[in-house]
């Protein structure tokens, strides 16, 4: 026999306080309200840890149960070290969802037999990657020849200078 779920957390007690303090039943100096927060505070994390021990038990009762602990698919589960996405969906997520995997099967029916790579852009694309070699070939050379230019410049008015001082 399968021990029963656990009851679902009674979170009902702290939110009708959250809720009372939200609406502001009159003014509150500063300090009543730090009180009062720290109060919600702790009563959160006293429902959230008695929720965690009633689980902790109710999986160590199914760990203990004769047939499920042999199964392989129960120790995955138990020994899962990501994290968990516990939120449920809401409407428009799971519309959401169900749209983009209705857009994706539709295009998958549409583009099964088109070809993934077109010879047309394939050639265009190698064409762009040779004239982008060859135009950063002929800036390197072009740099080259001014830098051996400004030095021949250089040398002429040293040479200009010491004739003009010869002179």
């Amino acid at each position: 026999i399968i021990p029963p779920a656990p009851a679902k957390p009674d979170f009902d007690g702290p939110r009708e306080k959250m809720q009372k303090l939200g609406e502001g039943e009159g003014p509150m100096t500063k300090d009543e309200f730090v009180k009062v927060k720290q109060e919600l505070e702790a009563e959160y994390l006293a429902v959230f840890k008695k929720t965690v021990s009633v689980h902790e038990i109710f999986l160590q009762r199914l760990a203990s149960h004769p047939i499920l602990y042999k199964d392989s698919n129960f120790h995955i589960f138990l020994e899962y070290d990501q994290d968990l996405s516990v939120r449920r969906k809401n409407t428009k997520e799971m519309f959401g969802v169900f749209f983009k995997s209705m857009v994706k099967s539709a295009d998958e029916v549409l583009f099964s037999g088109v070809k993934e790579v077109d010879e047309f852009f394939e050639q265009e694309k190698i064409f762009l990657v040779n004239y982008y070699n060859r135009i950063r070939d002929s800036c390197t050379k072009a740099d080259k020849m001014t830098r051996v230019h400004k030095n021949v410049a250089d040398d002429y008015i040293h040479i200009s200078a010491a004739l003009t001082c010869v002179a």
